[in-house]
């Protein structure tokens, strides 16, 4: 804007003030000085500027829609009955557990911590029911001589914890897997305590009664399955596959979960399987779907670090999206940043209540703006599911061709945190180009003393070391080596081919000519012959650990089992393993 400067009289000389800043290159204050006030005020120096800039803009043009009052949601919520796990039968969907316990349930280890746990559990129901020490050291000596230890059964390497253990507590411990199996059978544990045990009426009964506490106490400390058709573990694909549906009838869905394996458990991990698909009969009492209709006041979305829509409001410090970093094939993240800087109050929040374990269908969205128009909205992820340009969020794929999508959500009854143990095993398989070879690679083992450790330091130490080569001939300079060797916890994965296929090939356990034959741990120990599919040792490698997790559920019930999860490998890898190697033998003196 134009302006003059005006002559002054200052002590009475003519002054003429010259501007100390003859051009603007910021529209916002910008401090040099330790006090912030005048810096906080955010005075604008020229507001017409601003307001002219807005007009060129359109920004004062009202060609938007009206702000949202009023939106209605019909939502049909549908429970989940039924769930099968891999192959096996089709069973009531279990709904007292977390999802992720009932799919990777398997049973614990048979280790002396186990052991110990057992006697303790047995002991203490003695002491509850009033048995004298010395009692109970004479029913503890029975039961020594009745379930002899064998270290043989015992699951895990016995390394120098085991070792350890062992000298401390094998003395007063006894086999508490056949323990456990016969308090399950019959004739079982009562009968053995009468024919051997030798104790007068009240004894026995009490050693009957502490036998049976003990056996429901460790059933109840894990979550195991209860047959071997429970199992969802698939050996060849390294991942989990499960399924579980609504009610049987006409309008069943099933949900297949196919690859879960990265040990979290979510609406991504399943799909919809085709529209022929069943999953058990239909009961005498169907549970029917709900059908809810809500009337809400739709809610502007907020997250942390949002750009303020105030001019005189500041965003929290702690996110700042605009300092992301973004490389030219980092797309997703880009549109993430552009959504939370441009787009992010666009969009409102419909708050509606559902169970979990429920499969959802949205039937209708109508929004209510404030000039009373209503307009539906349609689902963004509508049309043909093969569709490529088709976006959606938290959907599920399905499995029937050119079926149509659905706007539903899967919520699955999983928990959102849970503590885990340091892996009691892990397995590397990885891809040796030099040998022509996948490795299962036993980097961590289960040890007898209930903790996991270094699988090669293991092997190095319990197994000896090869012959000594014999000394070379007089004047040799070379010598000629058929193979090398491999460490000993490498076991290798041979290519064969696939039945009836000339091209295609999968990858079969198979073992080196110096021991041990046998794995170390569980999760390559499948009966033989054992394979893997090919895609499922890429050459950036794949990770396979065996961890114990822990939860509290809903009802405050403590949930610990012992599961798999596959990570993501760190590539290649070299054994050392040669053939026809030609070695240069050392001059002698």
């Amino acid at each position: 804007m134009p302006f003059t400067i005006e002559t002054l009289q200052i002590l009475g000389e003519p002054f003429t003030p010259k501007p100390l800043v003859e051009g603007w290159n910021r529209l916002e204050g910008r401090p040099r000085a330790e006090n912030f006030e005048r810096a906080l005020r955010a005075e604008a120096r020229d507001p017409l500027w601003f307001l002219t800039r807005q007009w060129q803009f359109l920004e004062l043009k009202a060609d938007d829609a009206g702000s949202p009052i009023e939106a209605r949601v019909s939502l049909r919520e549908t429970k989940l009955a039924r769930y099968q796990a891999r192959n096996g039968p089709a069973q009531d969907f279990p709904t007292a557990l977390p999802l992720e316990a009932v799919v990777e349930r398997e049973m614990p280890p048979l280790d002396r911590i186990a052991l110990i746990q057992v006697h303790r559990a047995f002991d203490k129901a003695l002491a509850r029911a009033g048995v004298a020490t010395a009692d109970r050291a004479t029913i503890h000596a029975a039961m020594r001589t009745a379930y002899p230890l064998a270290a043989a059964a015992l699951e895990g390497v016995p390394d120098i914890e085991a070792r350890q253990l062992s000298a401390l507590a094998d003395s007063r411990l006894f086999d508490a897997g056949k323990f456990l199996a016969e308090t399950r059978s019959s004739p079982g544990f009562n009968e053995r305590v009468d024919a051997e045990f030798g104790l007068s009426a009240a004894l026995a009964a009490a050693t009957k009664q502490a036998g049976a506490d003990a056996a429901a106490w460790y059933a109840s400390l894990y979550v195991t399955p209860p047959t071997a058709a429970d199992y969802a573990w698939v050996p060849s694909r390294l991942d989990y596959q499960f399924a579980c549906a609504t009610e049987p009838g006409t309008q069943q869905t099933v949900l297949t979960g196919s690859g879960y394996a990265n040990g979290r458990l979510d609406w991504y991990a399943v799909d919809v399987a085709a529209a022929d698909a069943s999953l058990g009969e239909a009961g005498e009492a169907p549970i029917a779907p709900i059908e809810t209709t809500l009337s809400v006041l739709p809610v502007a979305v907020s997250f942390a670090g949002m750009p303020s829509h105030r001019y005189w409001e500041l965003e929290d410090r702690k996110v700042e999206f605009g300092a992301l970093t973004a490389h030219t094939t980092d797309i997703g993240k880009m549109l993430l940043t552009e959504f939370m800087l441009v787009y992010g109050n666009d969009w409102c929040v419909l708050p509606f209540e559902v169970d979990v374990g429920s499969l959802c269908d949205t039937l209708g969205i109508v929004v209510k703006d404030v000039f009373g128009g209503e307009t539906l909205i349609r689902g963004a992820d509508r049309g043909k599911d093969e569709d490529w340009r088709r976006w959606a969020m938290f959907g599920l794929e399905t499995a029937t061709a050119g079926d149509t999508a659905q706007p539903r959500i899967f919520i699955p009854p999983t928990t959102p945190t849970m503590l885990e143990s340091q892996p009691i095993e892990r397995v590397v398989f990885l891809r040796d180009e030099m040998a022509n070879l996948c490795w299962a690679v036993e980097r961590t083992v289960l040890s007898a003393a209930g903790i996991g450790v270094d699988g090669e330091q293991f092997a190095l130490v319990t197994i000896p070391p090869p012959p000594p080569d014999p000394a070379p001939a007089y004047g040799a300079t070379a010598r000629y080596r058929l193979g090398t060797d491999a460490p000993l916890n490498w076991r290798p994965f041979v290519p064969v081919h696939v039945p009836g296929s000339v091209r295609s090939v999968r990858l079969q356990r198979a073992r080196l000519p110096r021991g041990p034959h046998e794995p170390l741990g569980r999760i390559i120990a499948e009966p033989a012959p054992y394979f893997i599919n090919e895609e499922e040792a890429p050459r950036a490698g794949r990770i396979v650990v065996r961890t114990f997790q822990r939860t509290r559920w809903v009802d405050g019930r403590v949930v610990l089992w012992l599961g798999r999860r596959t990570l993501s490998g760190r590539g290649e890898g070299s054994s050392g393993l040669m053939f026809d190697v030609i070695e240069e033998v050392p001059a002698r003196d």
